[in-house]
């Protein structure tokens, strides 16, 4: 009995032993089959990837055939620079330099600025660098600030340009990012007020202050003392010379010699061109041409005073006396449409004399101002509109008067624009100014109105 037992204990023993031979077989035939298939996987998406990085490497035309696109690099970066409307702009030099990821400093690169709205090219050659790394711009000098996508950035910022490289599906190419655009609000200077003997010119460019010199539109300057015949300009040279009050004086374009009667003199602020007109220094002008000048700078404001006299009768009373135009009293009121000016002149022996001259508004193309001599015949306090009245009321002609600017009701300006061709053909003068001719000017008094 008891060897049957033992024998039985054997068998079951042998037995047992080959079953687990058998799953361990099994299980090692099993890791085997999935080894094999994670590494048949794995093989796939390499493939894939080689594939796709070399269909990159084909298309990129900068790139061997052993280069990522994330090792492409470049030696160059190139900025367009656009220029913000700046009013009274000041042309000068703007300089820029780049710095490596690193903060070295690479380069600089610098444009004249004379022109709002204008665009500009600045392009670095530098040390070969990484698409995709982040190089630095800084403006130096020549503006006020530089916009960047939507920041802002003064002087000394660094800003922060991140190069890129990436492959464009849509394209079909590698599409590079080392070429950006920036825009640049342009240094301006200082609100200068000019005055020639007394008045105030209005021009349409205004007066500048460029190396801390008074500069002045040449041709607005003279045609407000009616000296633009006696004007010579040489285009090819950059030649001006202006021959007036028995003086000559002759300049050049970005030169910085100047000839007054035969004499050389020097200027710090060069004449040249600012968006199509000519500046010149002011006071080489009127000192040139016999006159004197002073300057006086008020909160801020630069007041530009010059004396500049005809054969000791002024421009103005050159034009109506060389004329002979007459008046029923003693005072002549004459209208210059081209220089938007009022001129009040009194009677001194038989002679006008100019005591006071105002800017004024003219009428629009579609309503223009009338020409001729006239006589002032009707004082009026105001004219009503619904949301405005001007007053007081200088009439010459029909429905045609000297008045004020437009004014509210509550005595603030609705429309207080002068020196433009705005009215329905009336003359608007500021406020104070037709309050003073209404007090001054009697009537009968003669209204001239020139094209001139």
């Amino acid at each position: 009995m008891t060897k049957q037992l033992i024998m039985k204990y054997i068998i079951c023993l042998v037995t047992v032993f080959t079953l687990t031979m058998q799953v361990n077989a099994q299980n090692v035939q099993l890791t085997e089959i999935q080894n094999d298939a994670t590494n048949n996987h794995e093989y796939t998406v390499t493939s894939e990837n080689t594939a796709k990085n070399e269909m990159l490497i084909s298309e990129g035309s900068d790139m061997n055939k052993t280069e990522s696109p994330s090792v492409i690099t470049s030696n160059e970066i190139s900025f367009n620079v656009h220029i913000e409307y700046s009013k009274n702009l000041i042309p000068q030099n703007m300089v820029f330099g780049i710095y490596s990821p690193e903060g070295q400093f690479w380069g600089a690169q610098r444009i004249w600025v004379s022109d709002i709205g204008a665009d500009h090219t600045i392009r670095f050659e530098v040390p070969e660098y990484i698409l995709g790394e982040t190089l630095y711009l800084k403006l130096f000098s020549g503006a006020e600030k530089i916009q960047y996508v939507y920041d802002f950035y003064g002087i000394e910022d660094m800003i922060p340009i991140e190069t890129f490289v990436y492959y464009s599906e849509e394209e079909g190419r590698l599409i590079y990012g080392n070429d950006f655009s920036i825009s640049a609000t342009p240094v301006t200077g200082r609100t200068v007020r000019g005055y020639a003997n007394g008045w105030e010119l209005y021009f349409k460019n205004p007066a500048k202050i460029i190396g801390g010199v008074c500069m002045i539109p040449m041709y607005e300057y003279l045609e407000a003392l009616f000296m633009t015949d006696c004007v010579m300009i040489d285009e090819a040279n950059g030649r001006i010379e202006i021959n007036a009050n028995g003086h000559t004086i002759v300049f050049f374009l970005n030169g910085n010699d100047m000839y007054c009667d035969g004499a050389v003199t020097y200027s710090d602020a060069v004449p040249q061109k600012i968006n199509g007109v000519i500046y010149i220094p002011f006071r080489f002008l009127v000192e040139g041409l016999g006159g004197s000048i002073s300057v006086q700078d008020t909160d801020g404001i630069m007041n530009v005073y010059a004396n500049l006299y005809y054969d000791n009768e002024t421009a103005a009373e050159k034009f109506v006396n060389d004329r002979g135009i007459k008046s029923s009293t003693d005072y002549l009121v004459w209208v210059s449409k081209s220089n938007h000016t009022v001129t009040v002149f009194l009677d001194e022996n038989g002679v006008w004399d100019e005591i006071k001259v105002f800017p004024c508004s003219i009428g629009a193309p579609s309503t223009p101002t009338i020409t001729g001599q006239y006589e002032y015949f009707s004082r009026e306090s105001r004219w009503s509109y619904p949301n405005y009245y001007v007053g007081p009321i200088m009439r010459f002609y029909k429905g045609y008067a000297l008045h004020s600017t437009l004014l509210r009701y509550d005595g603030t300006d609705y429309d207080a624009r002068v020196g433009e061709n705005i009215s329905h053909g009336c003359i608007r003068l500021e406020p104070e100014n037709i309050n003073w001719m209404v007090d001054m000017v009697p009537l009968q008094t003669k209204i001239y109105i020139t094209e001139q």
